[in-house]
């Protein structure tokens, strides 16, 4: 019994997270991109983090668009948060998360993951919210950033080429950008 209530408790925090009426108001009156903030990811965050990994168009673009499990999104998620080559960010609009950055060190470089939340794209925040993080693992720890992105992800190929990305190669559908 205690089991089920706990897994019950665990599908309804995936579902419903109490910013329904943050949502609406962001809907109706949309924010202003200088009110944006990036703050370090927290464990709380975990499901809102479920919630865009298994959007759709996220999906779509991602390098593995397979959907993810909760289980499994739970456990890279908390290591993740506790592994010091890793840093997550969420960008926010006055304690409303609508993205989030990610830097994965490997070797010399920090690769980049970045998505926006469905409610705030199209408004050409996703240029913003890759430079703050840039400028966030920078202040934390310089390094030369990677970004991967599918051929067909013409967006995502903008906005790091808009901020000054080198293209690196093409290959096997993958255009690499760099930022020195």
């Amino acid at each position: 019994r205690e089991d089920y209530l706990r897994f019950q408790s665990t599908a309804c925090q995936t579902i419903v997270d109490g910013r329904g009426t943050g949502r609406v108001v962001e809907s109706l009156i949309p924010s202003n991109k200088k009110d944006l903030m990036l703050r370090p990811a927290r464990k709380e965050d975990v499901y809102i983090y479920y919630d865009w990994v298994n959007d759709p168009v996220v999906r779509t673009n991602a390098l593995n668009s397979e959907y993810i499990s909760l289980e499994t999104h739970m456990t890279w998620f908390d290591k993740s948060l506790s592994d010091s080559d890793t840093f997550m960010f969420v960008l926010e609009l006055q304690g409303l998360p609508v993205g989030q950055v990610r830097f994965e060190l490997q070797e010399d470089e920090a690769i980049i993951n970045y998505s926006l939340d469905q409610l705030v794209r199209g408004r050409g925040w996703g240029s913003e919210l890759v430079s703050l993080g840039a400028r966030m693992l920078d202040n934390i720890r310089p390094s030369v950033i990677q970004a991967r992105v599918k051929s067909e992800n013409k967006p995502s190929a903008a906005i790091f080429m808009r901020l000054g990305f080198d293209e690196q190669l093409l290959a096997g559908g993958v255009r690499i950008f760099r930022l020195p």
